[in-house]
């Protein structure tokens, strides 16, 4: 993460519960517990990442208000191992919501 950076753990931690209640139809009994116990334990980065995929593989449709937190929530992870992972997933959930810039990768970071 950048130097003027940082995750907000109290709006990850919620955005982490408002996908699995998003997903929750989606996902299986056993990935629902782990998700629930991925956020409870604090690493909902990784929730988030499987809730993530659940959504783009369900095809469920993203409020525009939900995708631009998630769009909000990437910005610190610009430059994480992971970020080409998030941006792809976050394009393709972009297809999913009436907003056209979710998935489009912030430069100013």
């Amino acid at each position: 993460m950048g130097e003027n950076e940082w995750v907000d753990d109290i709006a990850e931690t919620q955005l982490a519960w408002d996908l699995a209640e998003l997903a929750g139809t989606h996902i299986s009994e056993r990935d629902r517990t782990d998700v629930h116990t991925a956020i409870g334990g604090g690493d909902c980065y990784a929730a988030i990442g499987r809730l993530l995929e659940t959504i783009v593989r369900a095809r469920v449709p993203v409020p525009v208000t939900l995708a631009a937190r998630i769009n909000d929530w990437r910005a610190p992870y610009a430059h994480h191992a992971d970020a080409l992972r998030l941006n792809e997933l976050l394009t393709a959930i972009s297809l999913l919501s009436d907003r056209t810039d979710v998935g489009a990768p912030d430069t100013s970071l």
